[in-house]
């Protein structure tokens, strides 16, 4: 399945890749303008995958009715950021490596 597809019919969606530098802002307006509506997604990667204000705008849009992530760069949640007071975000503090499976 595509990638397009999975996000135009997923109610939830996972997020658990590898950072490396190239993948910076590798999720972005490509992925997220195909969300299906009150989507629910769930980060374990670390926050640099997301383009800061392509995940904003389709939280406030309602693309995204939740993001749960993991991990999130100092100061991405600032006043004047993008995703300062998105509606739908929550962070943790890096619980996923505390875990035992």
């Amino acid at each position: 399945m595509a990638v397009r597809e999975l996000m135009q019919a997923a109610d939830a969606v996972s997020v658990q890749l590898a950072y490396f530098p190239r993948y910076r802002g590798l999720i972005g307006e490509r992925v997220l303008g195909f969300c299906k509506p009150a989507q629910v997604m769930v980060s374990t990667s670390h926050s640099a995958l997301f383009d800061e204000q392509a995940l904003a705008d389709a939280l406030h849009a309602g693309r995204l009715l939740a993001v749960w992530m993991d991990l999130m760069e100092p100061g991405l949640m600032e006043n004047g950021r993008p995703l300062h007071g998105a509606p739908g975000l929550q962070v943790t503090p890096r619980v996923a490596t505390t875990t035992r499976e």
